[in-house]
């Protein structure tokens, strides 16, 4: 799984976001084979959200682990637009008591992992990873 010049790092975020990826296609999968539910969204809202996120989270996994010359530009942003929608999601669109309790929590795990991201596609290692793969 590690290429001898892939970092460490840049291999764990790679599975990372390709298991996110993952778990929201199965979301969007799994959408179309439930009972309707009343929920304060509209229908389409959740397979749309899911389905963007899978999608986005698969490219980029692969262009991580592949050593795209894109992939670290196109991680950032799509880190820091998943997360500002996740957090927006969970701002208003939860209404239950444990949502606006848990809120705090969830908004410092979101925004660690995405400073985890940064972390591991800043460092030099990473760095020459990508450079090293920019034949496209």
């Amino acid at each position: 799984m590690t290429s001898p010049h892939r970092p460490k790092g840049v291999t764990i975020l790679s599975l990372g976001v390709l298991t996110f990826g993952v778990v929201n296609l199965i979301a969007f999968r799994a959408w179309w084979q439930l009972p309707d539910l009343e929920l304060a969204v509209p229908t389409w809202y959740l397979p749309f959200r899911n389905g963007i996120w899978a999608f986005v989270s698969i490219i980029c996994a692969f262009g991580l682990f592949f050593g795209k010359r894109w992939a670290p530009r196109v991680m950032r942003l799509a880190g820091l637009l998943i997360t500002s929608w996740y957090l927006a999601d969970h701002l208003f669109l939860k209404e239950s008591e444990y949502a606006t309790r848990s809120f705090a929590a969830h908004s410092i795990i979101a925004v660690l992992i995405l400073f985890a991201v940064f972390w591991i596609l800043n460092q030099s290692s990473s760095k020459d990873f990508f450079r090293e793969n920019s034949h496209e």
